[in-house]
């Protein structure tokens, strides 16, 4: 993450640079009369104006599926945070004026889930490409007391976990071996005052992973971590005219904006089995996580218009609209991770996708300024922003049906190079309010 933001930073960099050296040729252009006098009413170009400004915003969308893992579905969690702006303006004596804009923000938002299983008999959970091997699992009651077998072998390796509880007496097993790009791992929990019992197997290497067992009733909990953060970095570039039309003063202005954004989502589910048997305290916890980002870079071609009027008292309304069409490119990346406490801990990288798309971009801003010196006023408002194609994560099944089956009391898995599901990415549109307060410093 630190040299794909170092990537980030310096692409960004280098467009400021590139901003700075072309309105730098414009001005010298402007200011000697060369090139046929640069742009139209820019000759003797000065800096006019900064303003920087500290922003708060929520984004509101686009919701994301969960993994099946979970089994929660569609999310949107509403992230939220601070950004920092800025706004140079270059202009002349007349009317004509440059505009340097440019932008940062981070978003994120979390939500942790705390579910009891209330799923009775068979469930198969899968991830990536599934790994080569074989899971049966058989809890069916022996008459008194209660019994569990559990097979689970691959490439290279075999484990089980069996036993048998009679009744009053309760027990836990859980077993795991490693193989050349992985592991197996079976566990088990026994009651014998009621005659139940469960567990699963677990397969997997550096391409995916199965999960397969019998579950009872309020045995299973399962804790799931959820976060959505999305960084920006935008740059843009204007050209526009100032109009005096008396008490009310219009910019109307057309440029460039290039914005940059990440969105990284997280997961991680926690299966802990079975916390209401005592001996099954001390049985590893299983986690099943994975981390998504998306990398988008938009592009677009800006109309707007600023305008201030003033209200009396030094202070001034002032608001202000953009819209714009361009394109979006972007990049998805993932990668899966299994943990079982105290044992052990892999990972597995998804394939690659890219995806592009037509693109709107908007903001428009309302506030209030007042001048505190000659040359300095501070100002607040309130803004919404708009961007279309704004990338999210679906999950979609390959179509090729579950790779287990099972009853009420036994399990089993025949694995080998099937793909369950993939993650496929979708657009969607977004909406941003927030507040800012900033300052206004003209030269």
């Amino acid at each position: 993450m630190g040299t794909n933001m170092g990537q980030v930073k310096q692409t960004l960099a280098g467009v400021a640079l590139a901003m700075m050296v072309a309105g730098a040729a414009v001005a010298q252009s402007a200011s000697d009369g060369q090139g046929g006098g640069g742009i139209s009413g820019l000759s003797g170009l000065r800096w006019k104006s900064f303003t920087g400004e500290l922003s708060f915003g929520v984004a509101h969308g686009p919701a994301f599926e969960a993994s099946p893992f979970s089994g929660l579905g569609s999310l949107k969690l509403s992230p939220k945070g601070p950004g920092l702006n800025y706004d140079a303006l270059l202009g002349t004596d007349g009317p004509s004026f440059l505009e340097w804009t440019g932008s940062y923000y981070r978003l994120t938002a979390s939500r942790t889930v705390s579910q009891t299983n209330a799923v009775s008999g068979s469930f198969t959970k899968t991830s990536g490409t599934l790994p080569q091997g074989t899971i049966t699992v058989d809890t069916t009651p022996p008459g008194t007391g209660a019994q569990i077998n559990v097979q689970v072998s691959a490439p290279g390796a075999t484990t089980n976990a069996t036993g048998n509880s009679p009744s009053g007496s309760s027990q836990s097993i859980s077993t795991f071996q490693q193989t050349a790009t992985g592991g197996v791992y079976a566990v088990g929990v026994l009651d014998g005052t009621s005659g139940t019992s469960a567990g699963y197997g677990i397969i997997y290497d550096q391409n995916g992973v199965a999960v397969t067992g019998v579950g009872v009733s309020g045995w299973t909990v399962l804790t799931s971590h959820f976060s959505d953060t999305t960084t920006g970095i935008s740059q843009g570039l204007a050209y526009g005219r100032a109009i005096d039309l008396g008490q009310l003063e219009l910019r109307p202005k057309i440029g460039l904006e290039g914005l940059r954004t990440t969105r990284t989502i997280t997961e991680s589910t926690t299966y802990a089995l079975d916390t209401t048997i005592s001996t099954a305290g001390g049985l590893p916890t299983v986690s099943l996580g994975q981390t998504e980002r998306l990398r988008s870079t938009y592009l677009a071609l800006m109309l707007g218009a600023d305008a201030s009027r003033p209200i009396g008292n030094g202070w001034a309304l002032d608001a202000g609209l953009s819209i714009g069409r361009g394109h979006m490119t972007g990049r998805y990346s993932g990668a899966s991770t299994i943990s079982i406490s105290g044992t052990t801990s892999a990972s597995q990288q998804t394939a690659e996708q890219r995806y592009s798309a037509s693109s709107w971009m908007g903001r428009t801003s309302i506030g209030l300024s007042r001048k505190v010196s000659p040359n300095l006023r501070v100002s607040m408002g309130i803004f919404v922003s708009y961007l279309s194609a704004v990338p999210s994560l679906v999950t979609v099944s390959s179509g090729s049906g579950s790779a287990g089956s099972g009853t009420t009391t036994t399990a089993s898995l025949n694995a080998g190079g099937q793909v369950q599901y993939t993650r496929s990415v979708v657009e969607h549109s977004q909406l941003a309010t927030g507040i800012s307060l900033g300052l206004v410093y003209r030269f």
